[in-house]
């Protein structure tokens, strides 16, 4: 991985590492950050240019129940692919 994972309190942060292949202007940088809010998740990801704004997702926790569910059974097809 060229990125680390960080709990801190209610929240976990995703960091690029330094010497990745990352951009020059990302290297370092958190690319996204996941606040549990108690109802649910807020999860930002930054721009890191000026012709885009920043994203943020808001899903309560059945929704992140069933997104991560639904990227778990994408990931195992993209798996079986690479098997095949």
């Amino acid at each position: 991985m060229e990125y680390s994972i960080k709990k801190k309190r209610n929240k976990v942060i995703i960091r690029a590492h330094k010497h990745g292949m990352w951009s020059s202007h990302v290297k370092g940088e958190i690319l996204a950050t996941v606040t549990d809010t108690e109802n649910g998740y807020i999860a930002h990801f930054p721009s890191f240019n000026s012709a885009e704004q920043d994203n943020y997702v808001c899903l309560d926790y059945s929704e992140a129940d069933y997104l991560l569910h639904a990227l778990g059974r994408f990931m195992l097809v993209e798996q079986q692919k690479g098997k095949a």
